[in-house]
């Protein structure tokens, strides 16, 4: 999906933006960028979430309410809005078997 940096108007390319300058100056398409700093960022809120967050069964509620927040605000950056909101359309039941 190369896509070039300069022509934002018109690429194809739905997802955010934001950090076009940044990539342009580090010579990749938008869309690797992206990707890249998606990883990276998702990375280092890893090690943010384990160090504050430990799993125990007092704090279940709250580490899935992070872990939503930071998959949601990764998943804006690295994909379009209307891409990330399967999570609003999403109608699986967990109760029920998959097969």
């Amino acid at each position: 999906m190369d896509q070039p940096v300069g022509n934002s108007n018109g690429s194809t390319y739905k997802g955010s933006h934001l950090l076009s300058s940044v990539a342009n100056t580090a010579g990749l398409p938008i869309d690797q960028f992206n990707f890249l700093f998606s990883e990276v960022l998702a990375l280092i809120l890893a090690i943010g979430f384990r160090r504050f967050l430990p799993p125990k069964p007092s704090n279940t509620f709250t580490r899935h309410v992070v872990g939503m927040i930071f998959f949601t605000s990764i998943s804006f950056i690295d994909k379009d809005v209307e891409d990330t909101l399967f999570l609003k359309s999403s109608k699986i039941d967990l109760g029920q078997p998959l097969i």
